[in-house]
Parts: C-alpha cells; structure tokens; sequence
C-alpha cells in the first residue's frame, strides 16, 4: 500500500483536501455575509475569524473532520443556491434544484444539517413585508428530504447518557 493512508492517500492529501474545504467555506462565508450586510469589508473580516477561529482548527487538522467542512460547504452552497432561487428571473428554478441537490448531500455528509430548513424559514420572516406563502411552499422539500434523513438515522438524533 506504498506508505499511505487508505486508497493510497497520505496524511498530507487528506489534511490537504481539509484545508481547501474551510478555504472554500471562508469564501461562501464572505459572499453569504456581503449579500446580507452590503459592506464587503464586514463580510471579508467576519469570513476570515469564521476560518481561523479555534473551533474550525480541530475540523480542519484532523481527517476525522472531514464531515464537518464538507457538511459546512455543502450547508452555505445550499444556502447561497436558495437565495438566488428566490430572485425572479429565468435561472431561478435551477438555482432551486441546485441548491436540493446540495443540502441533500450536505445531509448526508452530516445529518445535523437536517435544521437548514428552519433557517430559511426564519430568513423570510426577517421581512414580513416581503412574505408570501409560495416561498414558504417552497421550503417544503427540503423540510421532506429533512424528515427521510432523520428516518433514515434516527440513532443520530438521540439523547445518550454516560452509563454510570
């Protein structure tokens, strides 16, 4: 198996992929916040203490963290899909089947995921004046492949205690 971790892969590959994903993630961070502030400069400093902050570090460094950064990336590509799926114009329906497709995976890359429906629904109700029922409708296939996902595992979603 010259040397390497499983399918060949050393150390260095999978702490390499780990790397770019939080890269990647600081760079979703940056365009989610520049969308909802309007100032790039708060969204470029927010983004990088969303990278460097310690809470990522033990993400980043070990290979068992993977899920963690690939969860996050696939969870903010979802969530940047589905606020351009909420513009009107002629991409928006494939902006909306990209961003299914993306919290599906991010699902299943970690399923506590599972919670990015509510968030949407609380960023419609940040502007009640823009509310309408239809783009509360359309939160409703992400809340499906939610519930099929914690059917799926319910041992995921279970309170453990320590035995004693």
């Amino acid at each position: 198996m010259n040397g390497g971790g499983p399918f060949g892969f050393g150390p260095g590959v999978i702490q390499s992929a780990n790397v770019f994903l939080q890269a990647l993630n600081g760079v979703l961070v940056f365009f989610l916040l520049a969308g909802w502030t309007r100032c790039r400069l708060t969204a470029f400093f927010a983004s990088m203490l969303f990278v460097v902050h310690p809470l990522q570090a033990e993400s980043v460094a070990w290979a068992m963290g993977r899920k963690e950064v690939l969860s996050t990336a696939l969870a903010l590509g979802t969530f940047l899909l589905w606020r351009q799926s909420r513009r009107d114009d002629e991409r928006a329906r494939s902006f909306y089947l990209w961003s299914l497709l993306t919290f599906t995976l991010a699902v299943f890359a970690k399923p506590t995921v599972i919670v990015l429906p509510l968030l949407f629904g609380l960023v419609l109700l940040r502007n009640p004046k823009k509310f309408e029922r239809q783009q509360l409708v359309a939160i409703g296939p992400y809340l499906l492949i939610a519930i099929v996902a914690y059917a799926m595992n319910p041992g995921s979603y279970t309170y453990r205690t320590l035995p004693s």
